[in-house]
């Protein structure tokens, strides 16, 4: 091997040689670290210390039949003494043990004060603080407890029958019209919420519905919109809108006078009208001029009157949508028996 092959070779050898002997001298030296930090850890957490830990709140057993109306707090901030192990302990489990708060035990010991409004009742942290504690263990002392004082009102849950109103928008096509009445199916609801609540509730509205231009009948789904505390049964309705197409029919009706006194006979020039009005389709055979009446109620004529006699249409068929009649007023003639 040449001279200048010997010479790198032997200098390669030497500088992995420091490299390691610097590597190890980092690796006892990090070790040595880590183990003094440790020991000061362990020290460290054999202290006490004071501490602040947030614990989420869980409400449960409600009084029988009643409802929390008021935003009560979903943590507590608690203020604790212990020793560093015990604090950090607590610490790592933050948020992941909630405190509850068993509500029927408070009022069965007595320790909810009842406040000035009705079903208005309070709790001190004070005298609960044992309840906490022993939640906690007893290897950390309870401080203070923020907030101070829990609020509750409550308000009796009652059922309640209410009607359905179906809140619409929608138009007809051309040549088209509603061939019945708009059915909702329930009609009523079983509605379930406190009580000051469901005795201002007179009628539950339906999510809007925008359905656009029918060109034939509809039958879908309404639902309710959301309203706290309140439930109701079933949890939407069928709605059904009757669209179909509609012809134009013209019939003659004889005007009936009613009402007139046994001494008179009147008679009325002319004595019939003349009714326009819409008829779906599939009905349009069934409409025939007795299922209409008109007539001029002689009552309303004025003593000693020239003026004409009014003339209503009374009676029409509900799936037909009245366009016009006419005449609307008929002269007349007054004669004695």
């Amino acid at each position: 091997m040449p001279i200048r092959e010997r010479i790198q070779h032997i200098i390669r050898y030497f500088s992995f040689y420091r490299d390691v002997k610097i590597r190890y001298k980092i690796s006892v030296f990090l070790f040595f670290l880590f183990a003094s930090f440790l020991f000061w850890l362990l020290i460290s957490l054999d202290r006490d210390y004071v501490a602040v830990v947030s614990y989420p709140v869980h409400y449960i057993n409600l009084p029988r039949n009643k409802i929390l109306m008021n935003d009560v707090p979903s943590s507590l901030h608690v203020k604790l003494s212990g020793r560093g192990y015990s604090i950090l302990l607590l610490k790592m489990k933050e948020g992941k043990h909630p405190v509850q708060f068993n509500l029927g035990s408070l009022f069965n010991n007595q320790m909810m004060i009842p406040d000035t409004a009705p079903d208005s009742w309070y709790l001190l942290l004070k005298s609960a603080r044992y309840l906490l504690q022993r939640q906690m263990g007893t290897e950390v002392e309870i401080i203070d407890v923020l907030p101070d004082t829990i609020y509750f009102q409550f308000s009796e849950m009652i059922k309640k029958r209410v009607p359905v109103e179906p809140v619409l928008t929608f138009t007809l096509g051309q040549q088209h019209m509603l061939s019945g009445d708009i059915v909702v199916n329930p009609d009523t609801l079983l509605v379930y919420g406190p009580k000051q609540i469901l005795d201002t509730l007179e009628v539950m509205h339906t999510n809007p519905l925008y359905a656009g231009e029918l060109n034939d009948s509809l039958e879908t789904l309404l639902t309710f919109p959301s309203l706290r505390w309140v439930s109701c049964e079933p949890q939407n309705v069928q709605l059904i809108i009757p669209v179909e197409r509609f012809t134009e029919a013209v019939f003659e009706i004889p005007v009936q006078v009613t009402h007139v006194p046994e001494i008179y006979q009147i008679k009325i020039f002319p004595s019939v009208i003349k009714v326009i009005c819409h008829v779906p389709l599939s009905r349009y055979a069934m409409v025939t001029p007795d299922l209409f009446r008109a007539e001029a109620d002689y009552r309303m004529l004025a003593p000693g009157s020239d003026s004409k006699i009014k003339i209503s249409l009374t009676k029409y068929p509900d799936f037909v949508e009245l366009i016009d009649y006419s005449p609307r007023a008929a002269d007349y003639l007054i004669e004695e028996r």
